[in-house]
């Protein structure tokens, strides 16, 4: 709980097709100034008797907001972490295209011309 986290952004190219807890994020200022709210305000509920269902102690931690307890996070940083994120998904497309390459390359099929002549007239294998 002491050590500091180690933080790998991934800048605005997250690969999850959904995100699941974006509203926890959000109110917990993921996006500093997106929201007032926090999110002690959309969990805490009033019981029947009065009490609010989150304890003061957890009320008070889910009110805070990131920035409150963390070192900003630098615009810079978000765009050398989108544009290192560039080069990464470049050299994986390159790297793909060269195996793709290297699968037609080898799974070429090995043909067989009937009539030297005529280049429509052939057989061909593939192994």
């Amino acid at each position: 709980i002491d050590k500091p986290l180690k933080l790998k952004p991934i800048g605005c190219k997250c690969k999850e097709p959904h995100c699941y807890n974006a509203h926890s994020f959000l109110l917990f200022g993921d996006i500093p100034g997106f929201s007032k709210l926090t999110y002690a305000d959309i969990r805490n509920r009033v019981c029947t008797d009065g009490s609010e269902w989150l304890k003061p102690k957890m009320k008070e931690f889910l009110s805070s907001k990131l920035e409150q307890s963390n070192r900003g996070y630098l615009f810079n940083l978000n765009v050398l972490s989108n544009f290192m994120f560039k080069i990464a998904q470049t050299l994986v497309a390159v790297e793909r295209e060269r195996e793709r390459e290297r699968e037609r390359e080898s799974s070429s099929p090995i043909c067989f011309y009937i009539n030297k002549y005529q280049a429509s007239e052939r057989m061909c294998f593939s192994f």
